[in-house]
């Protein structure tokens, strides 16, 4: 498979199975979590981050949150991505680059997951 199938696959997986968070402090991470853990190591070693077994719930997460793994992450995602996801990675780099408020990401991204799909992050 050549790279860049590699990162369509990895992008497509995220599209379906993903979530970019912003925290209450402003923090941007992005993660899956599924049973299987195949797809999750190679979410780590195209985009770095970390796989962990969640025990009480007998599944696996993979989650980047450096910021720098993450902006190259959200950077890629909004070239690969379309629908909500493209619209978060959008708000997300908004807000790693100071153009909102963590209230301002938090409610667009709130928004968008209520099936916004119109909206336009500026």
């Amino acid at each position: 498979m050549s790279d860049y199938d590699q990162v369509a696959h990895g992008m497509g997986f995220f599209d379906g199975e993903g979530h970019v968070g912003i925290s209450k402090s402003g923090v941007v991470s992005c993660e899956c979590e599924q049973v299987e853990p195949g797809p999750l190591f190679e979410m780590q070693t195209q985009f770095g981050g970390h796989v962990n077994a969640r025990g009480t719930r007998d599944t696996w997460r993979w989650r980047i949150s450096a910021q720098a793994d993450v902006l190259f992450f959200l950077n890629i995602l909004v070239d690969y991505s379309w629908g909500k996801k493209k619209h978060e990675a959008r708000v997300a780099l908004d807000r790693m680059n100071g153009k909102l408020t963590v209230d301002q990401a938090r409610a667009q991204m709130h928004r968008i997951r209520k099936g916004h799909h119109e909206f336009q992050p500026k």
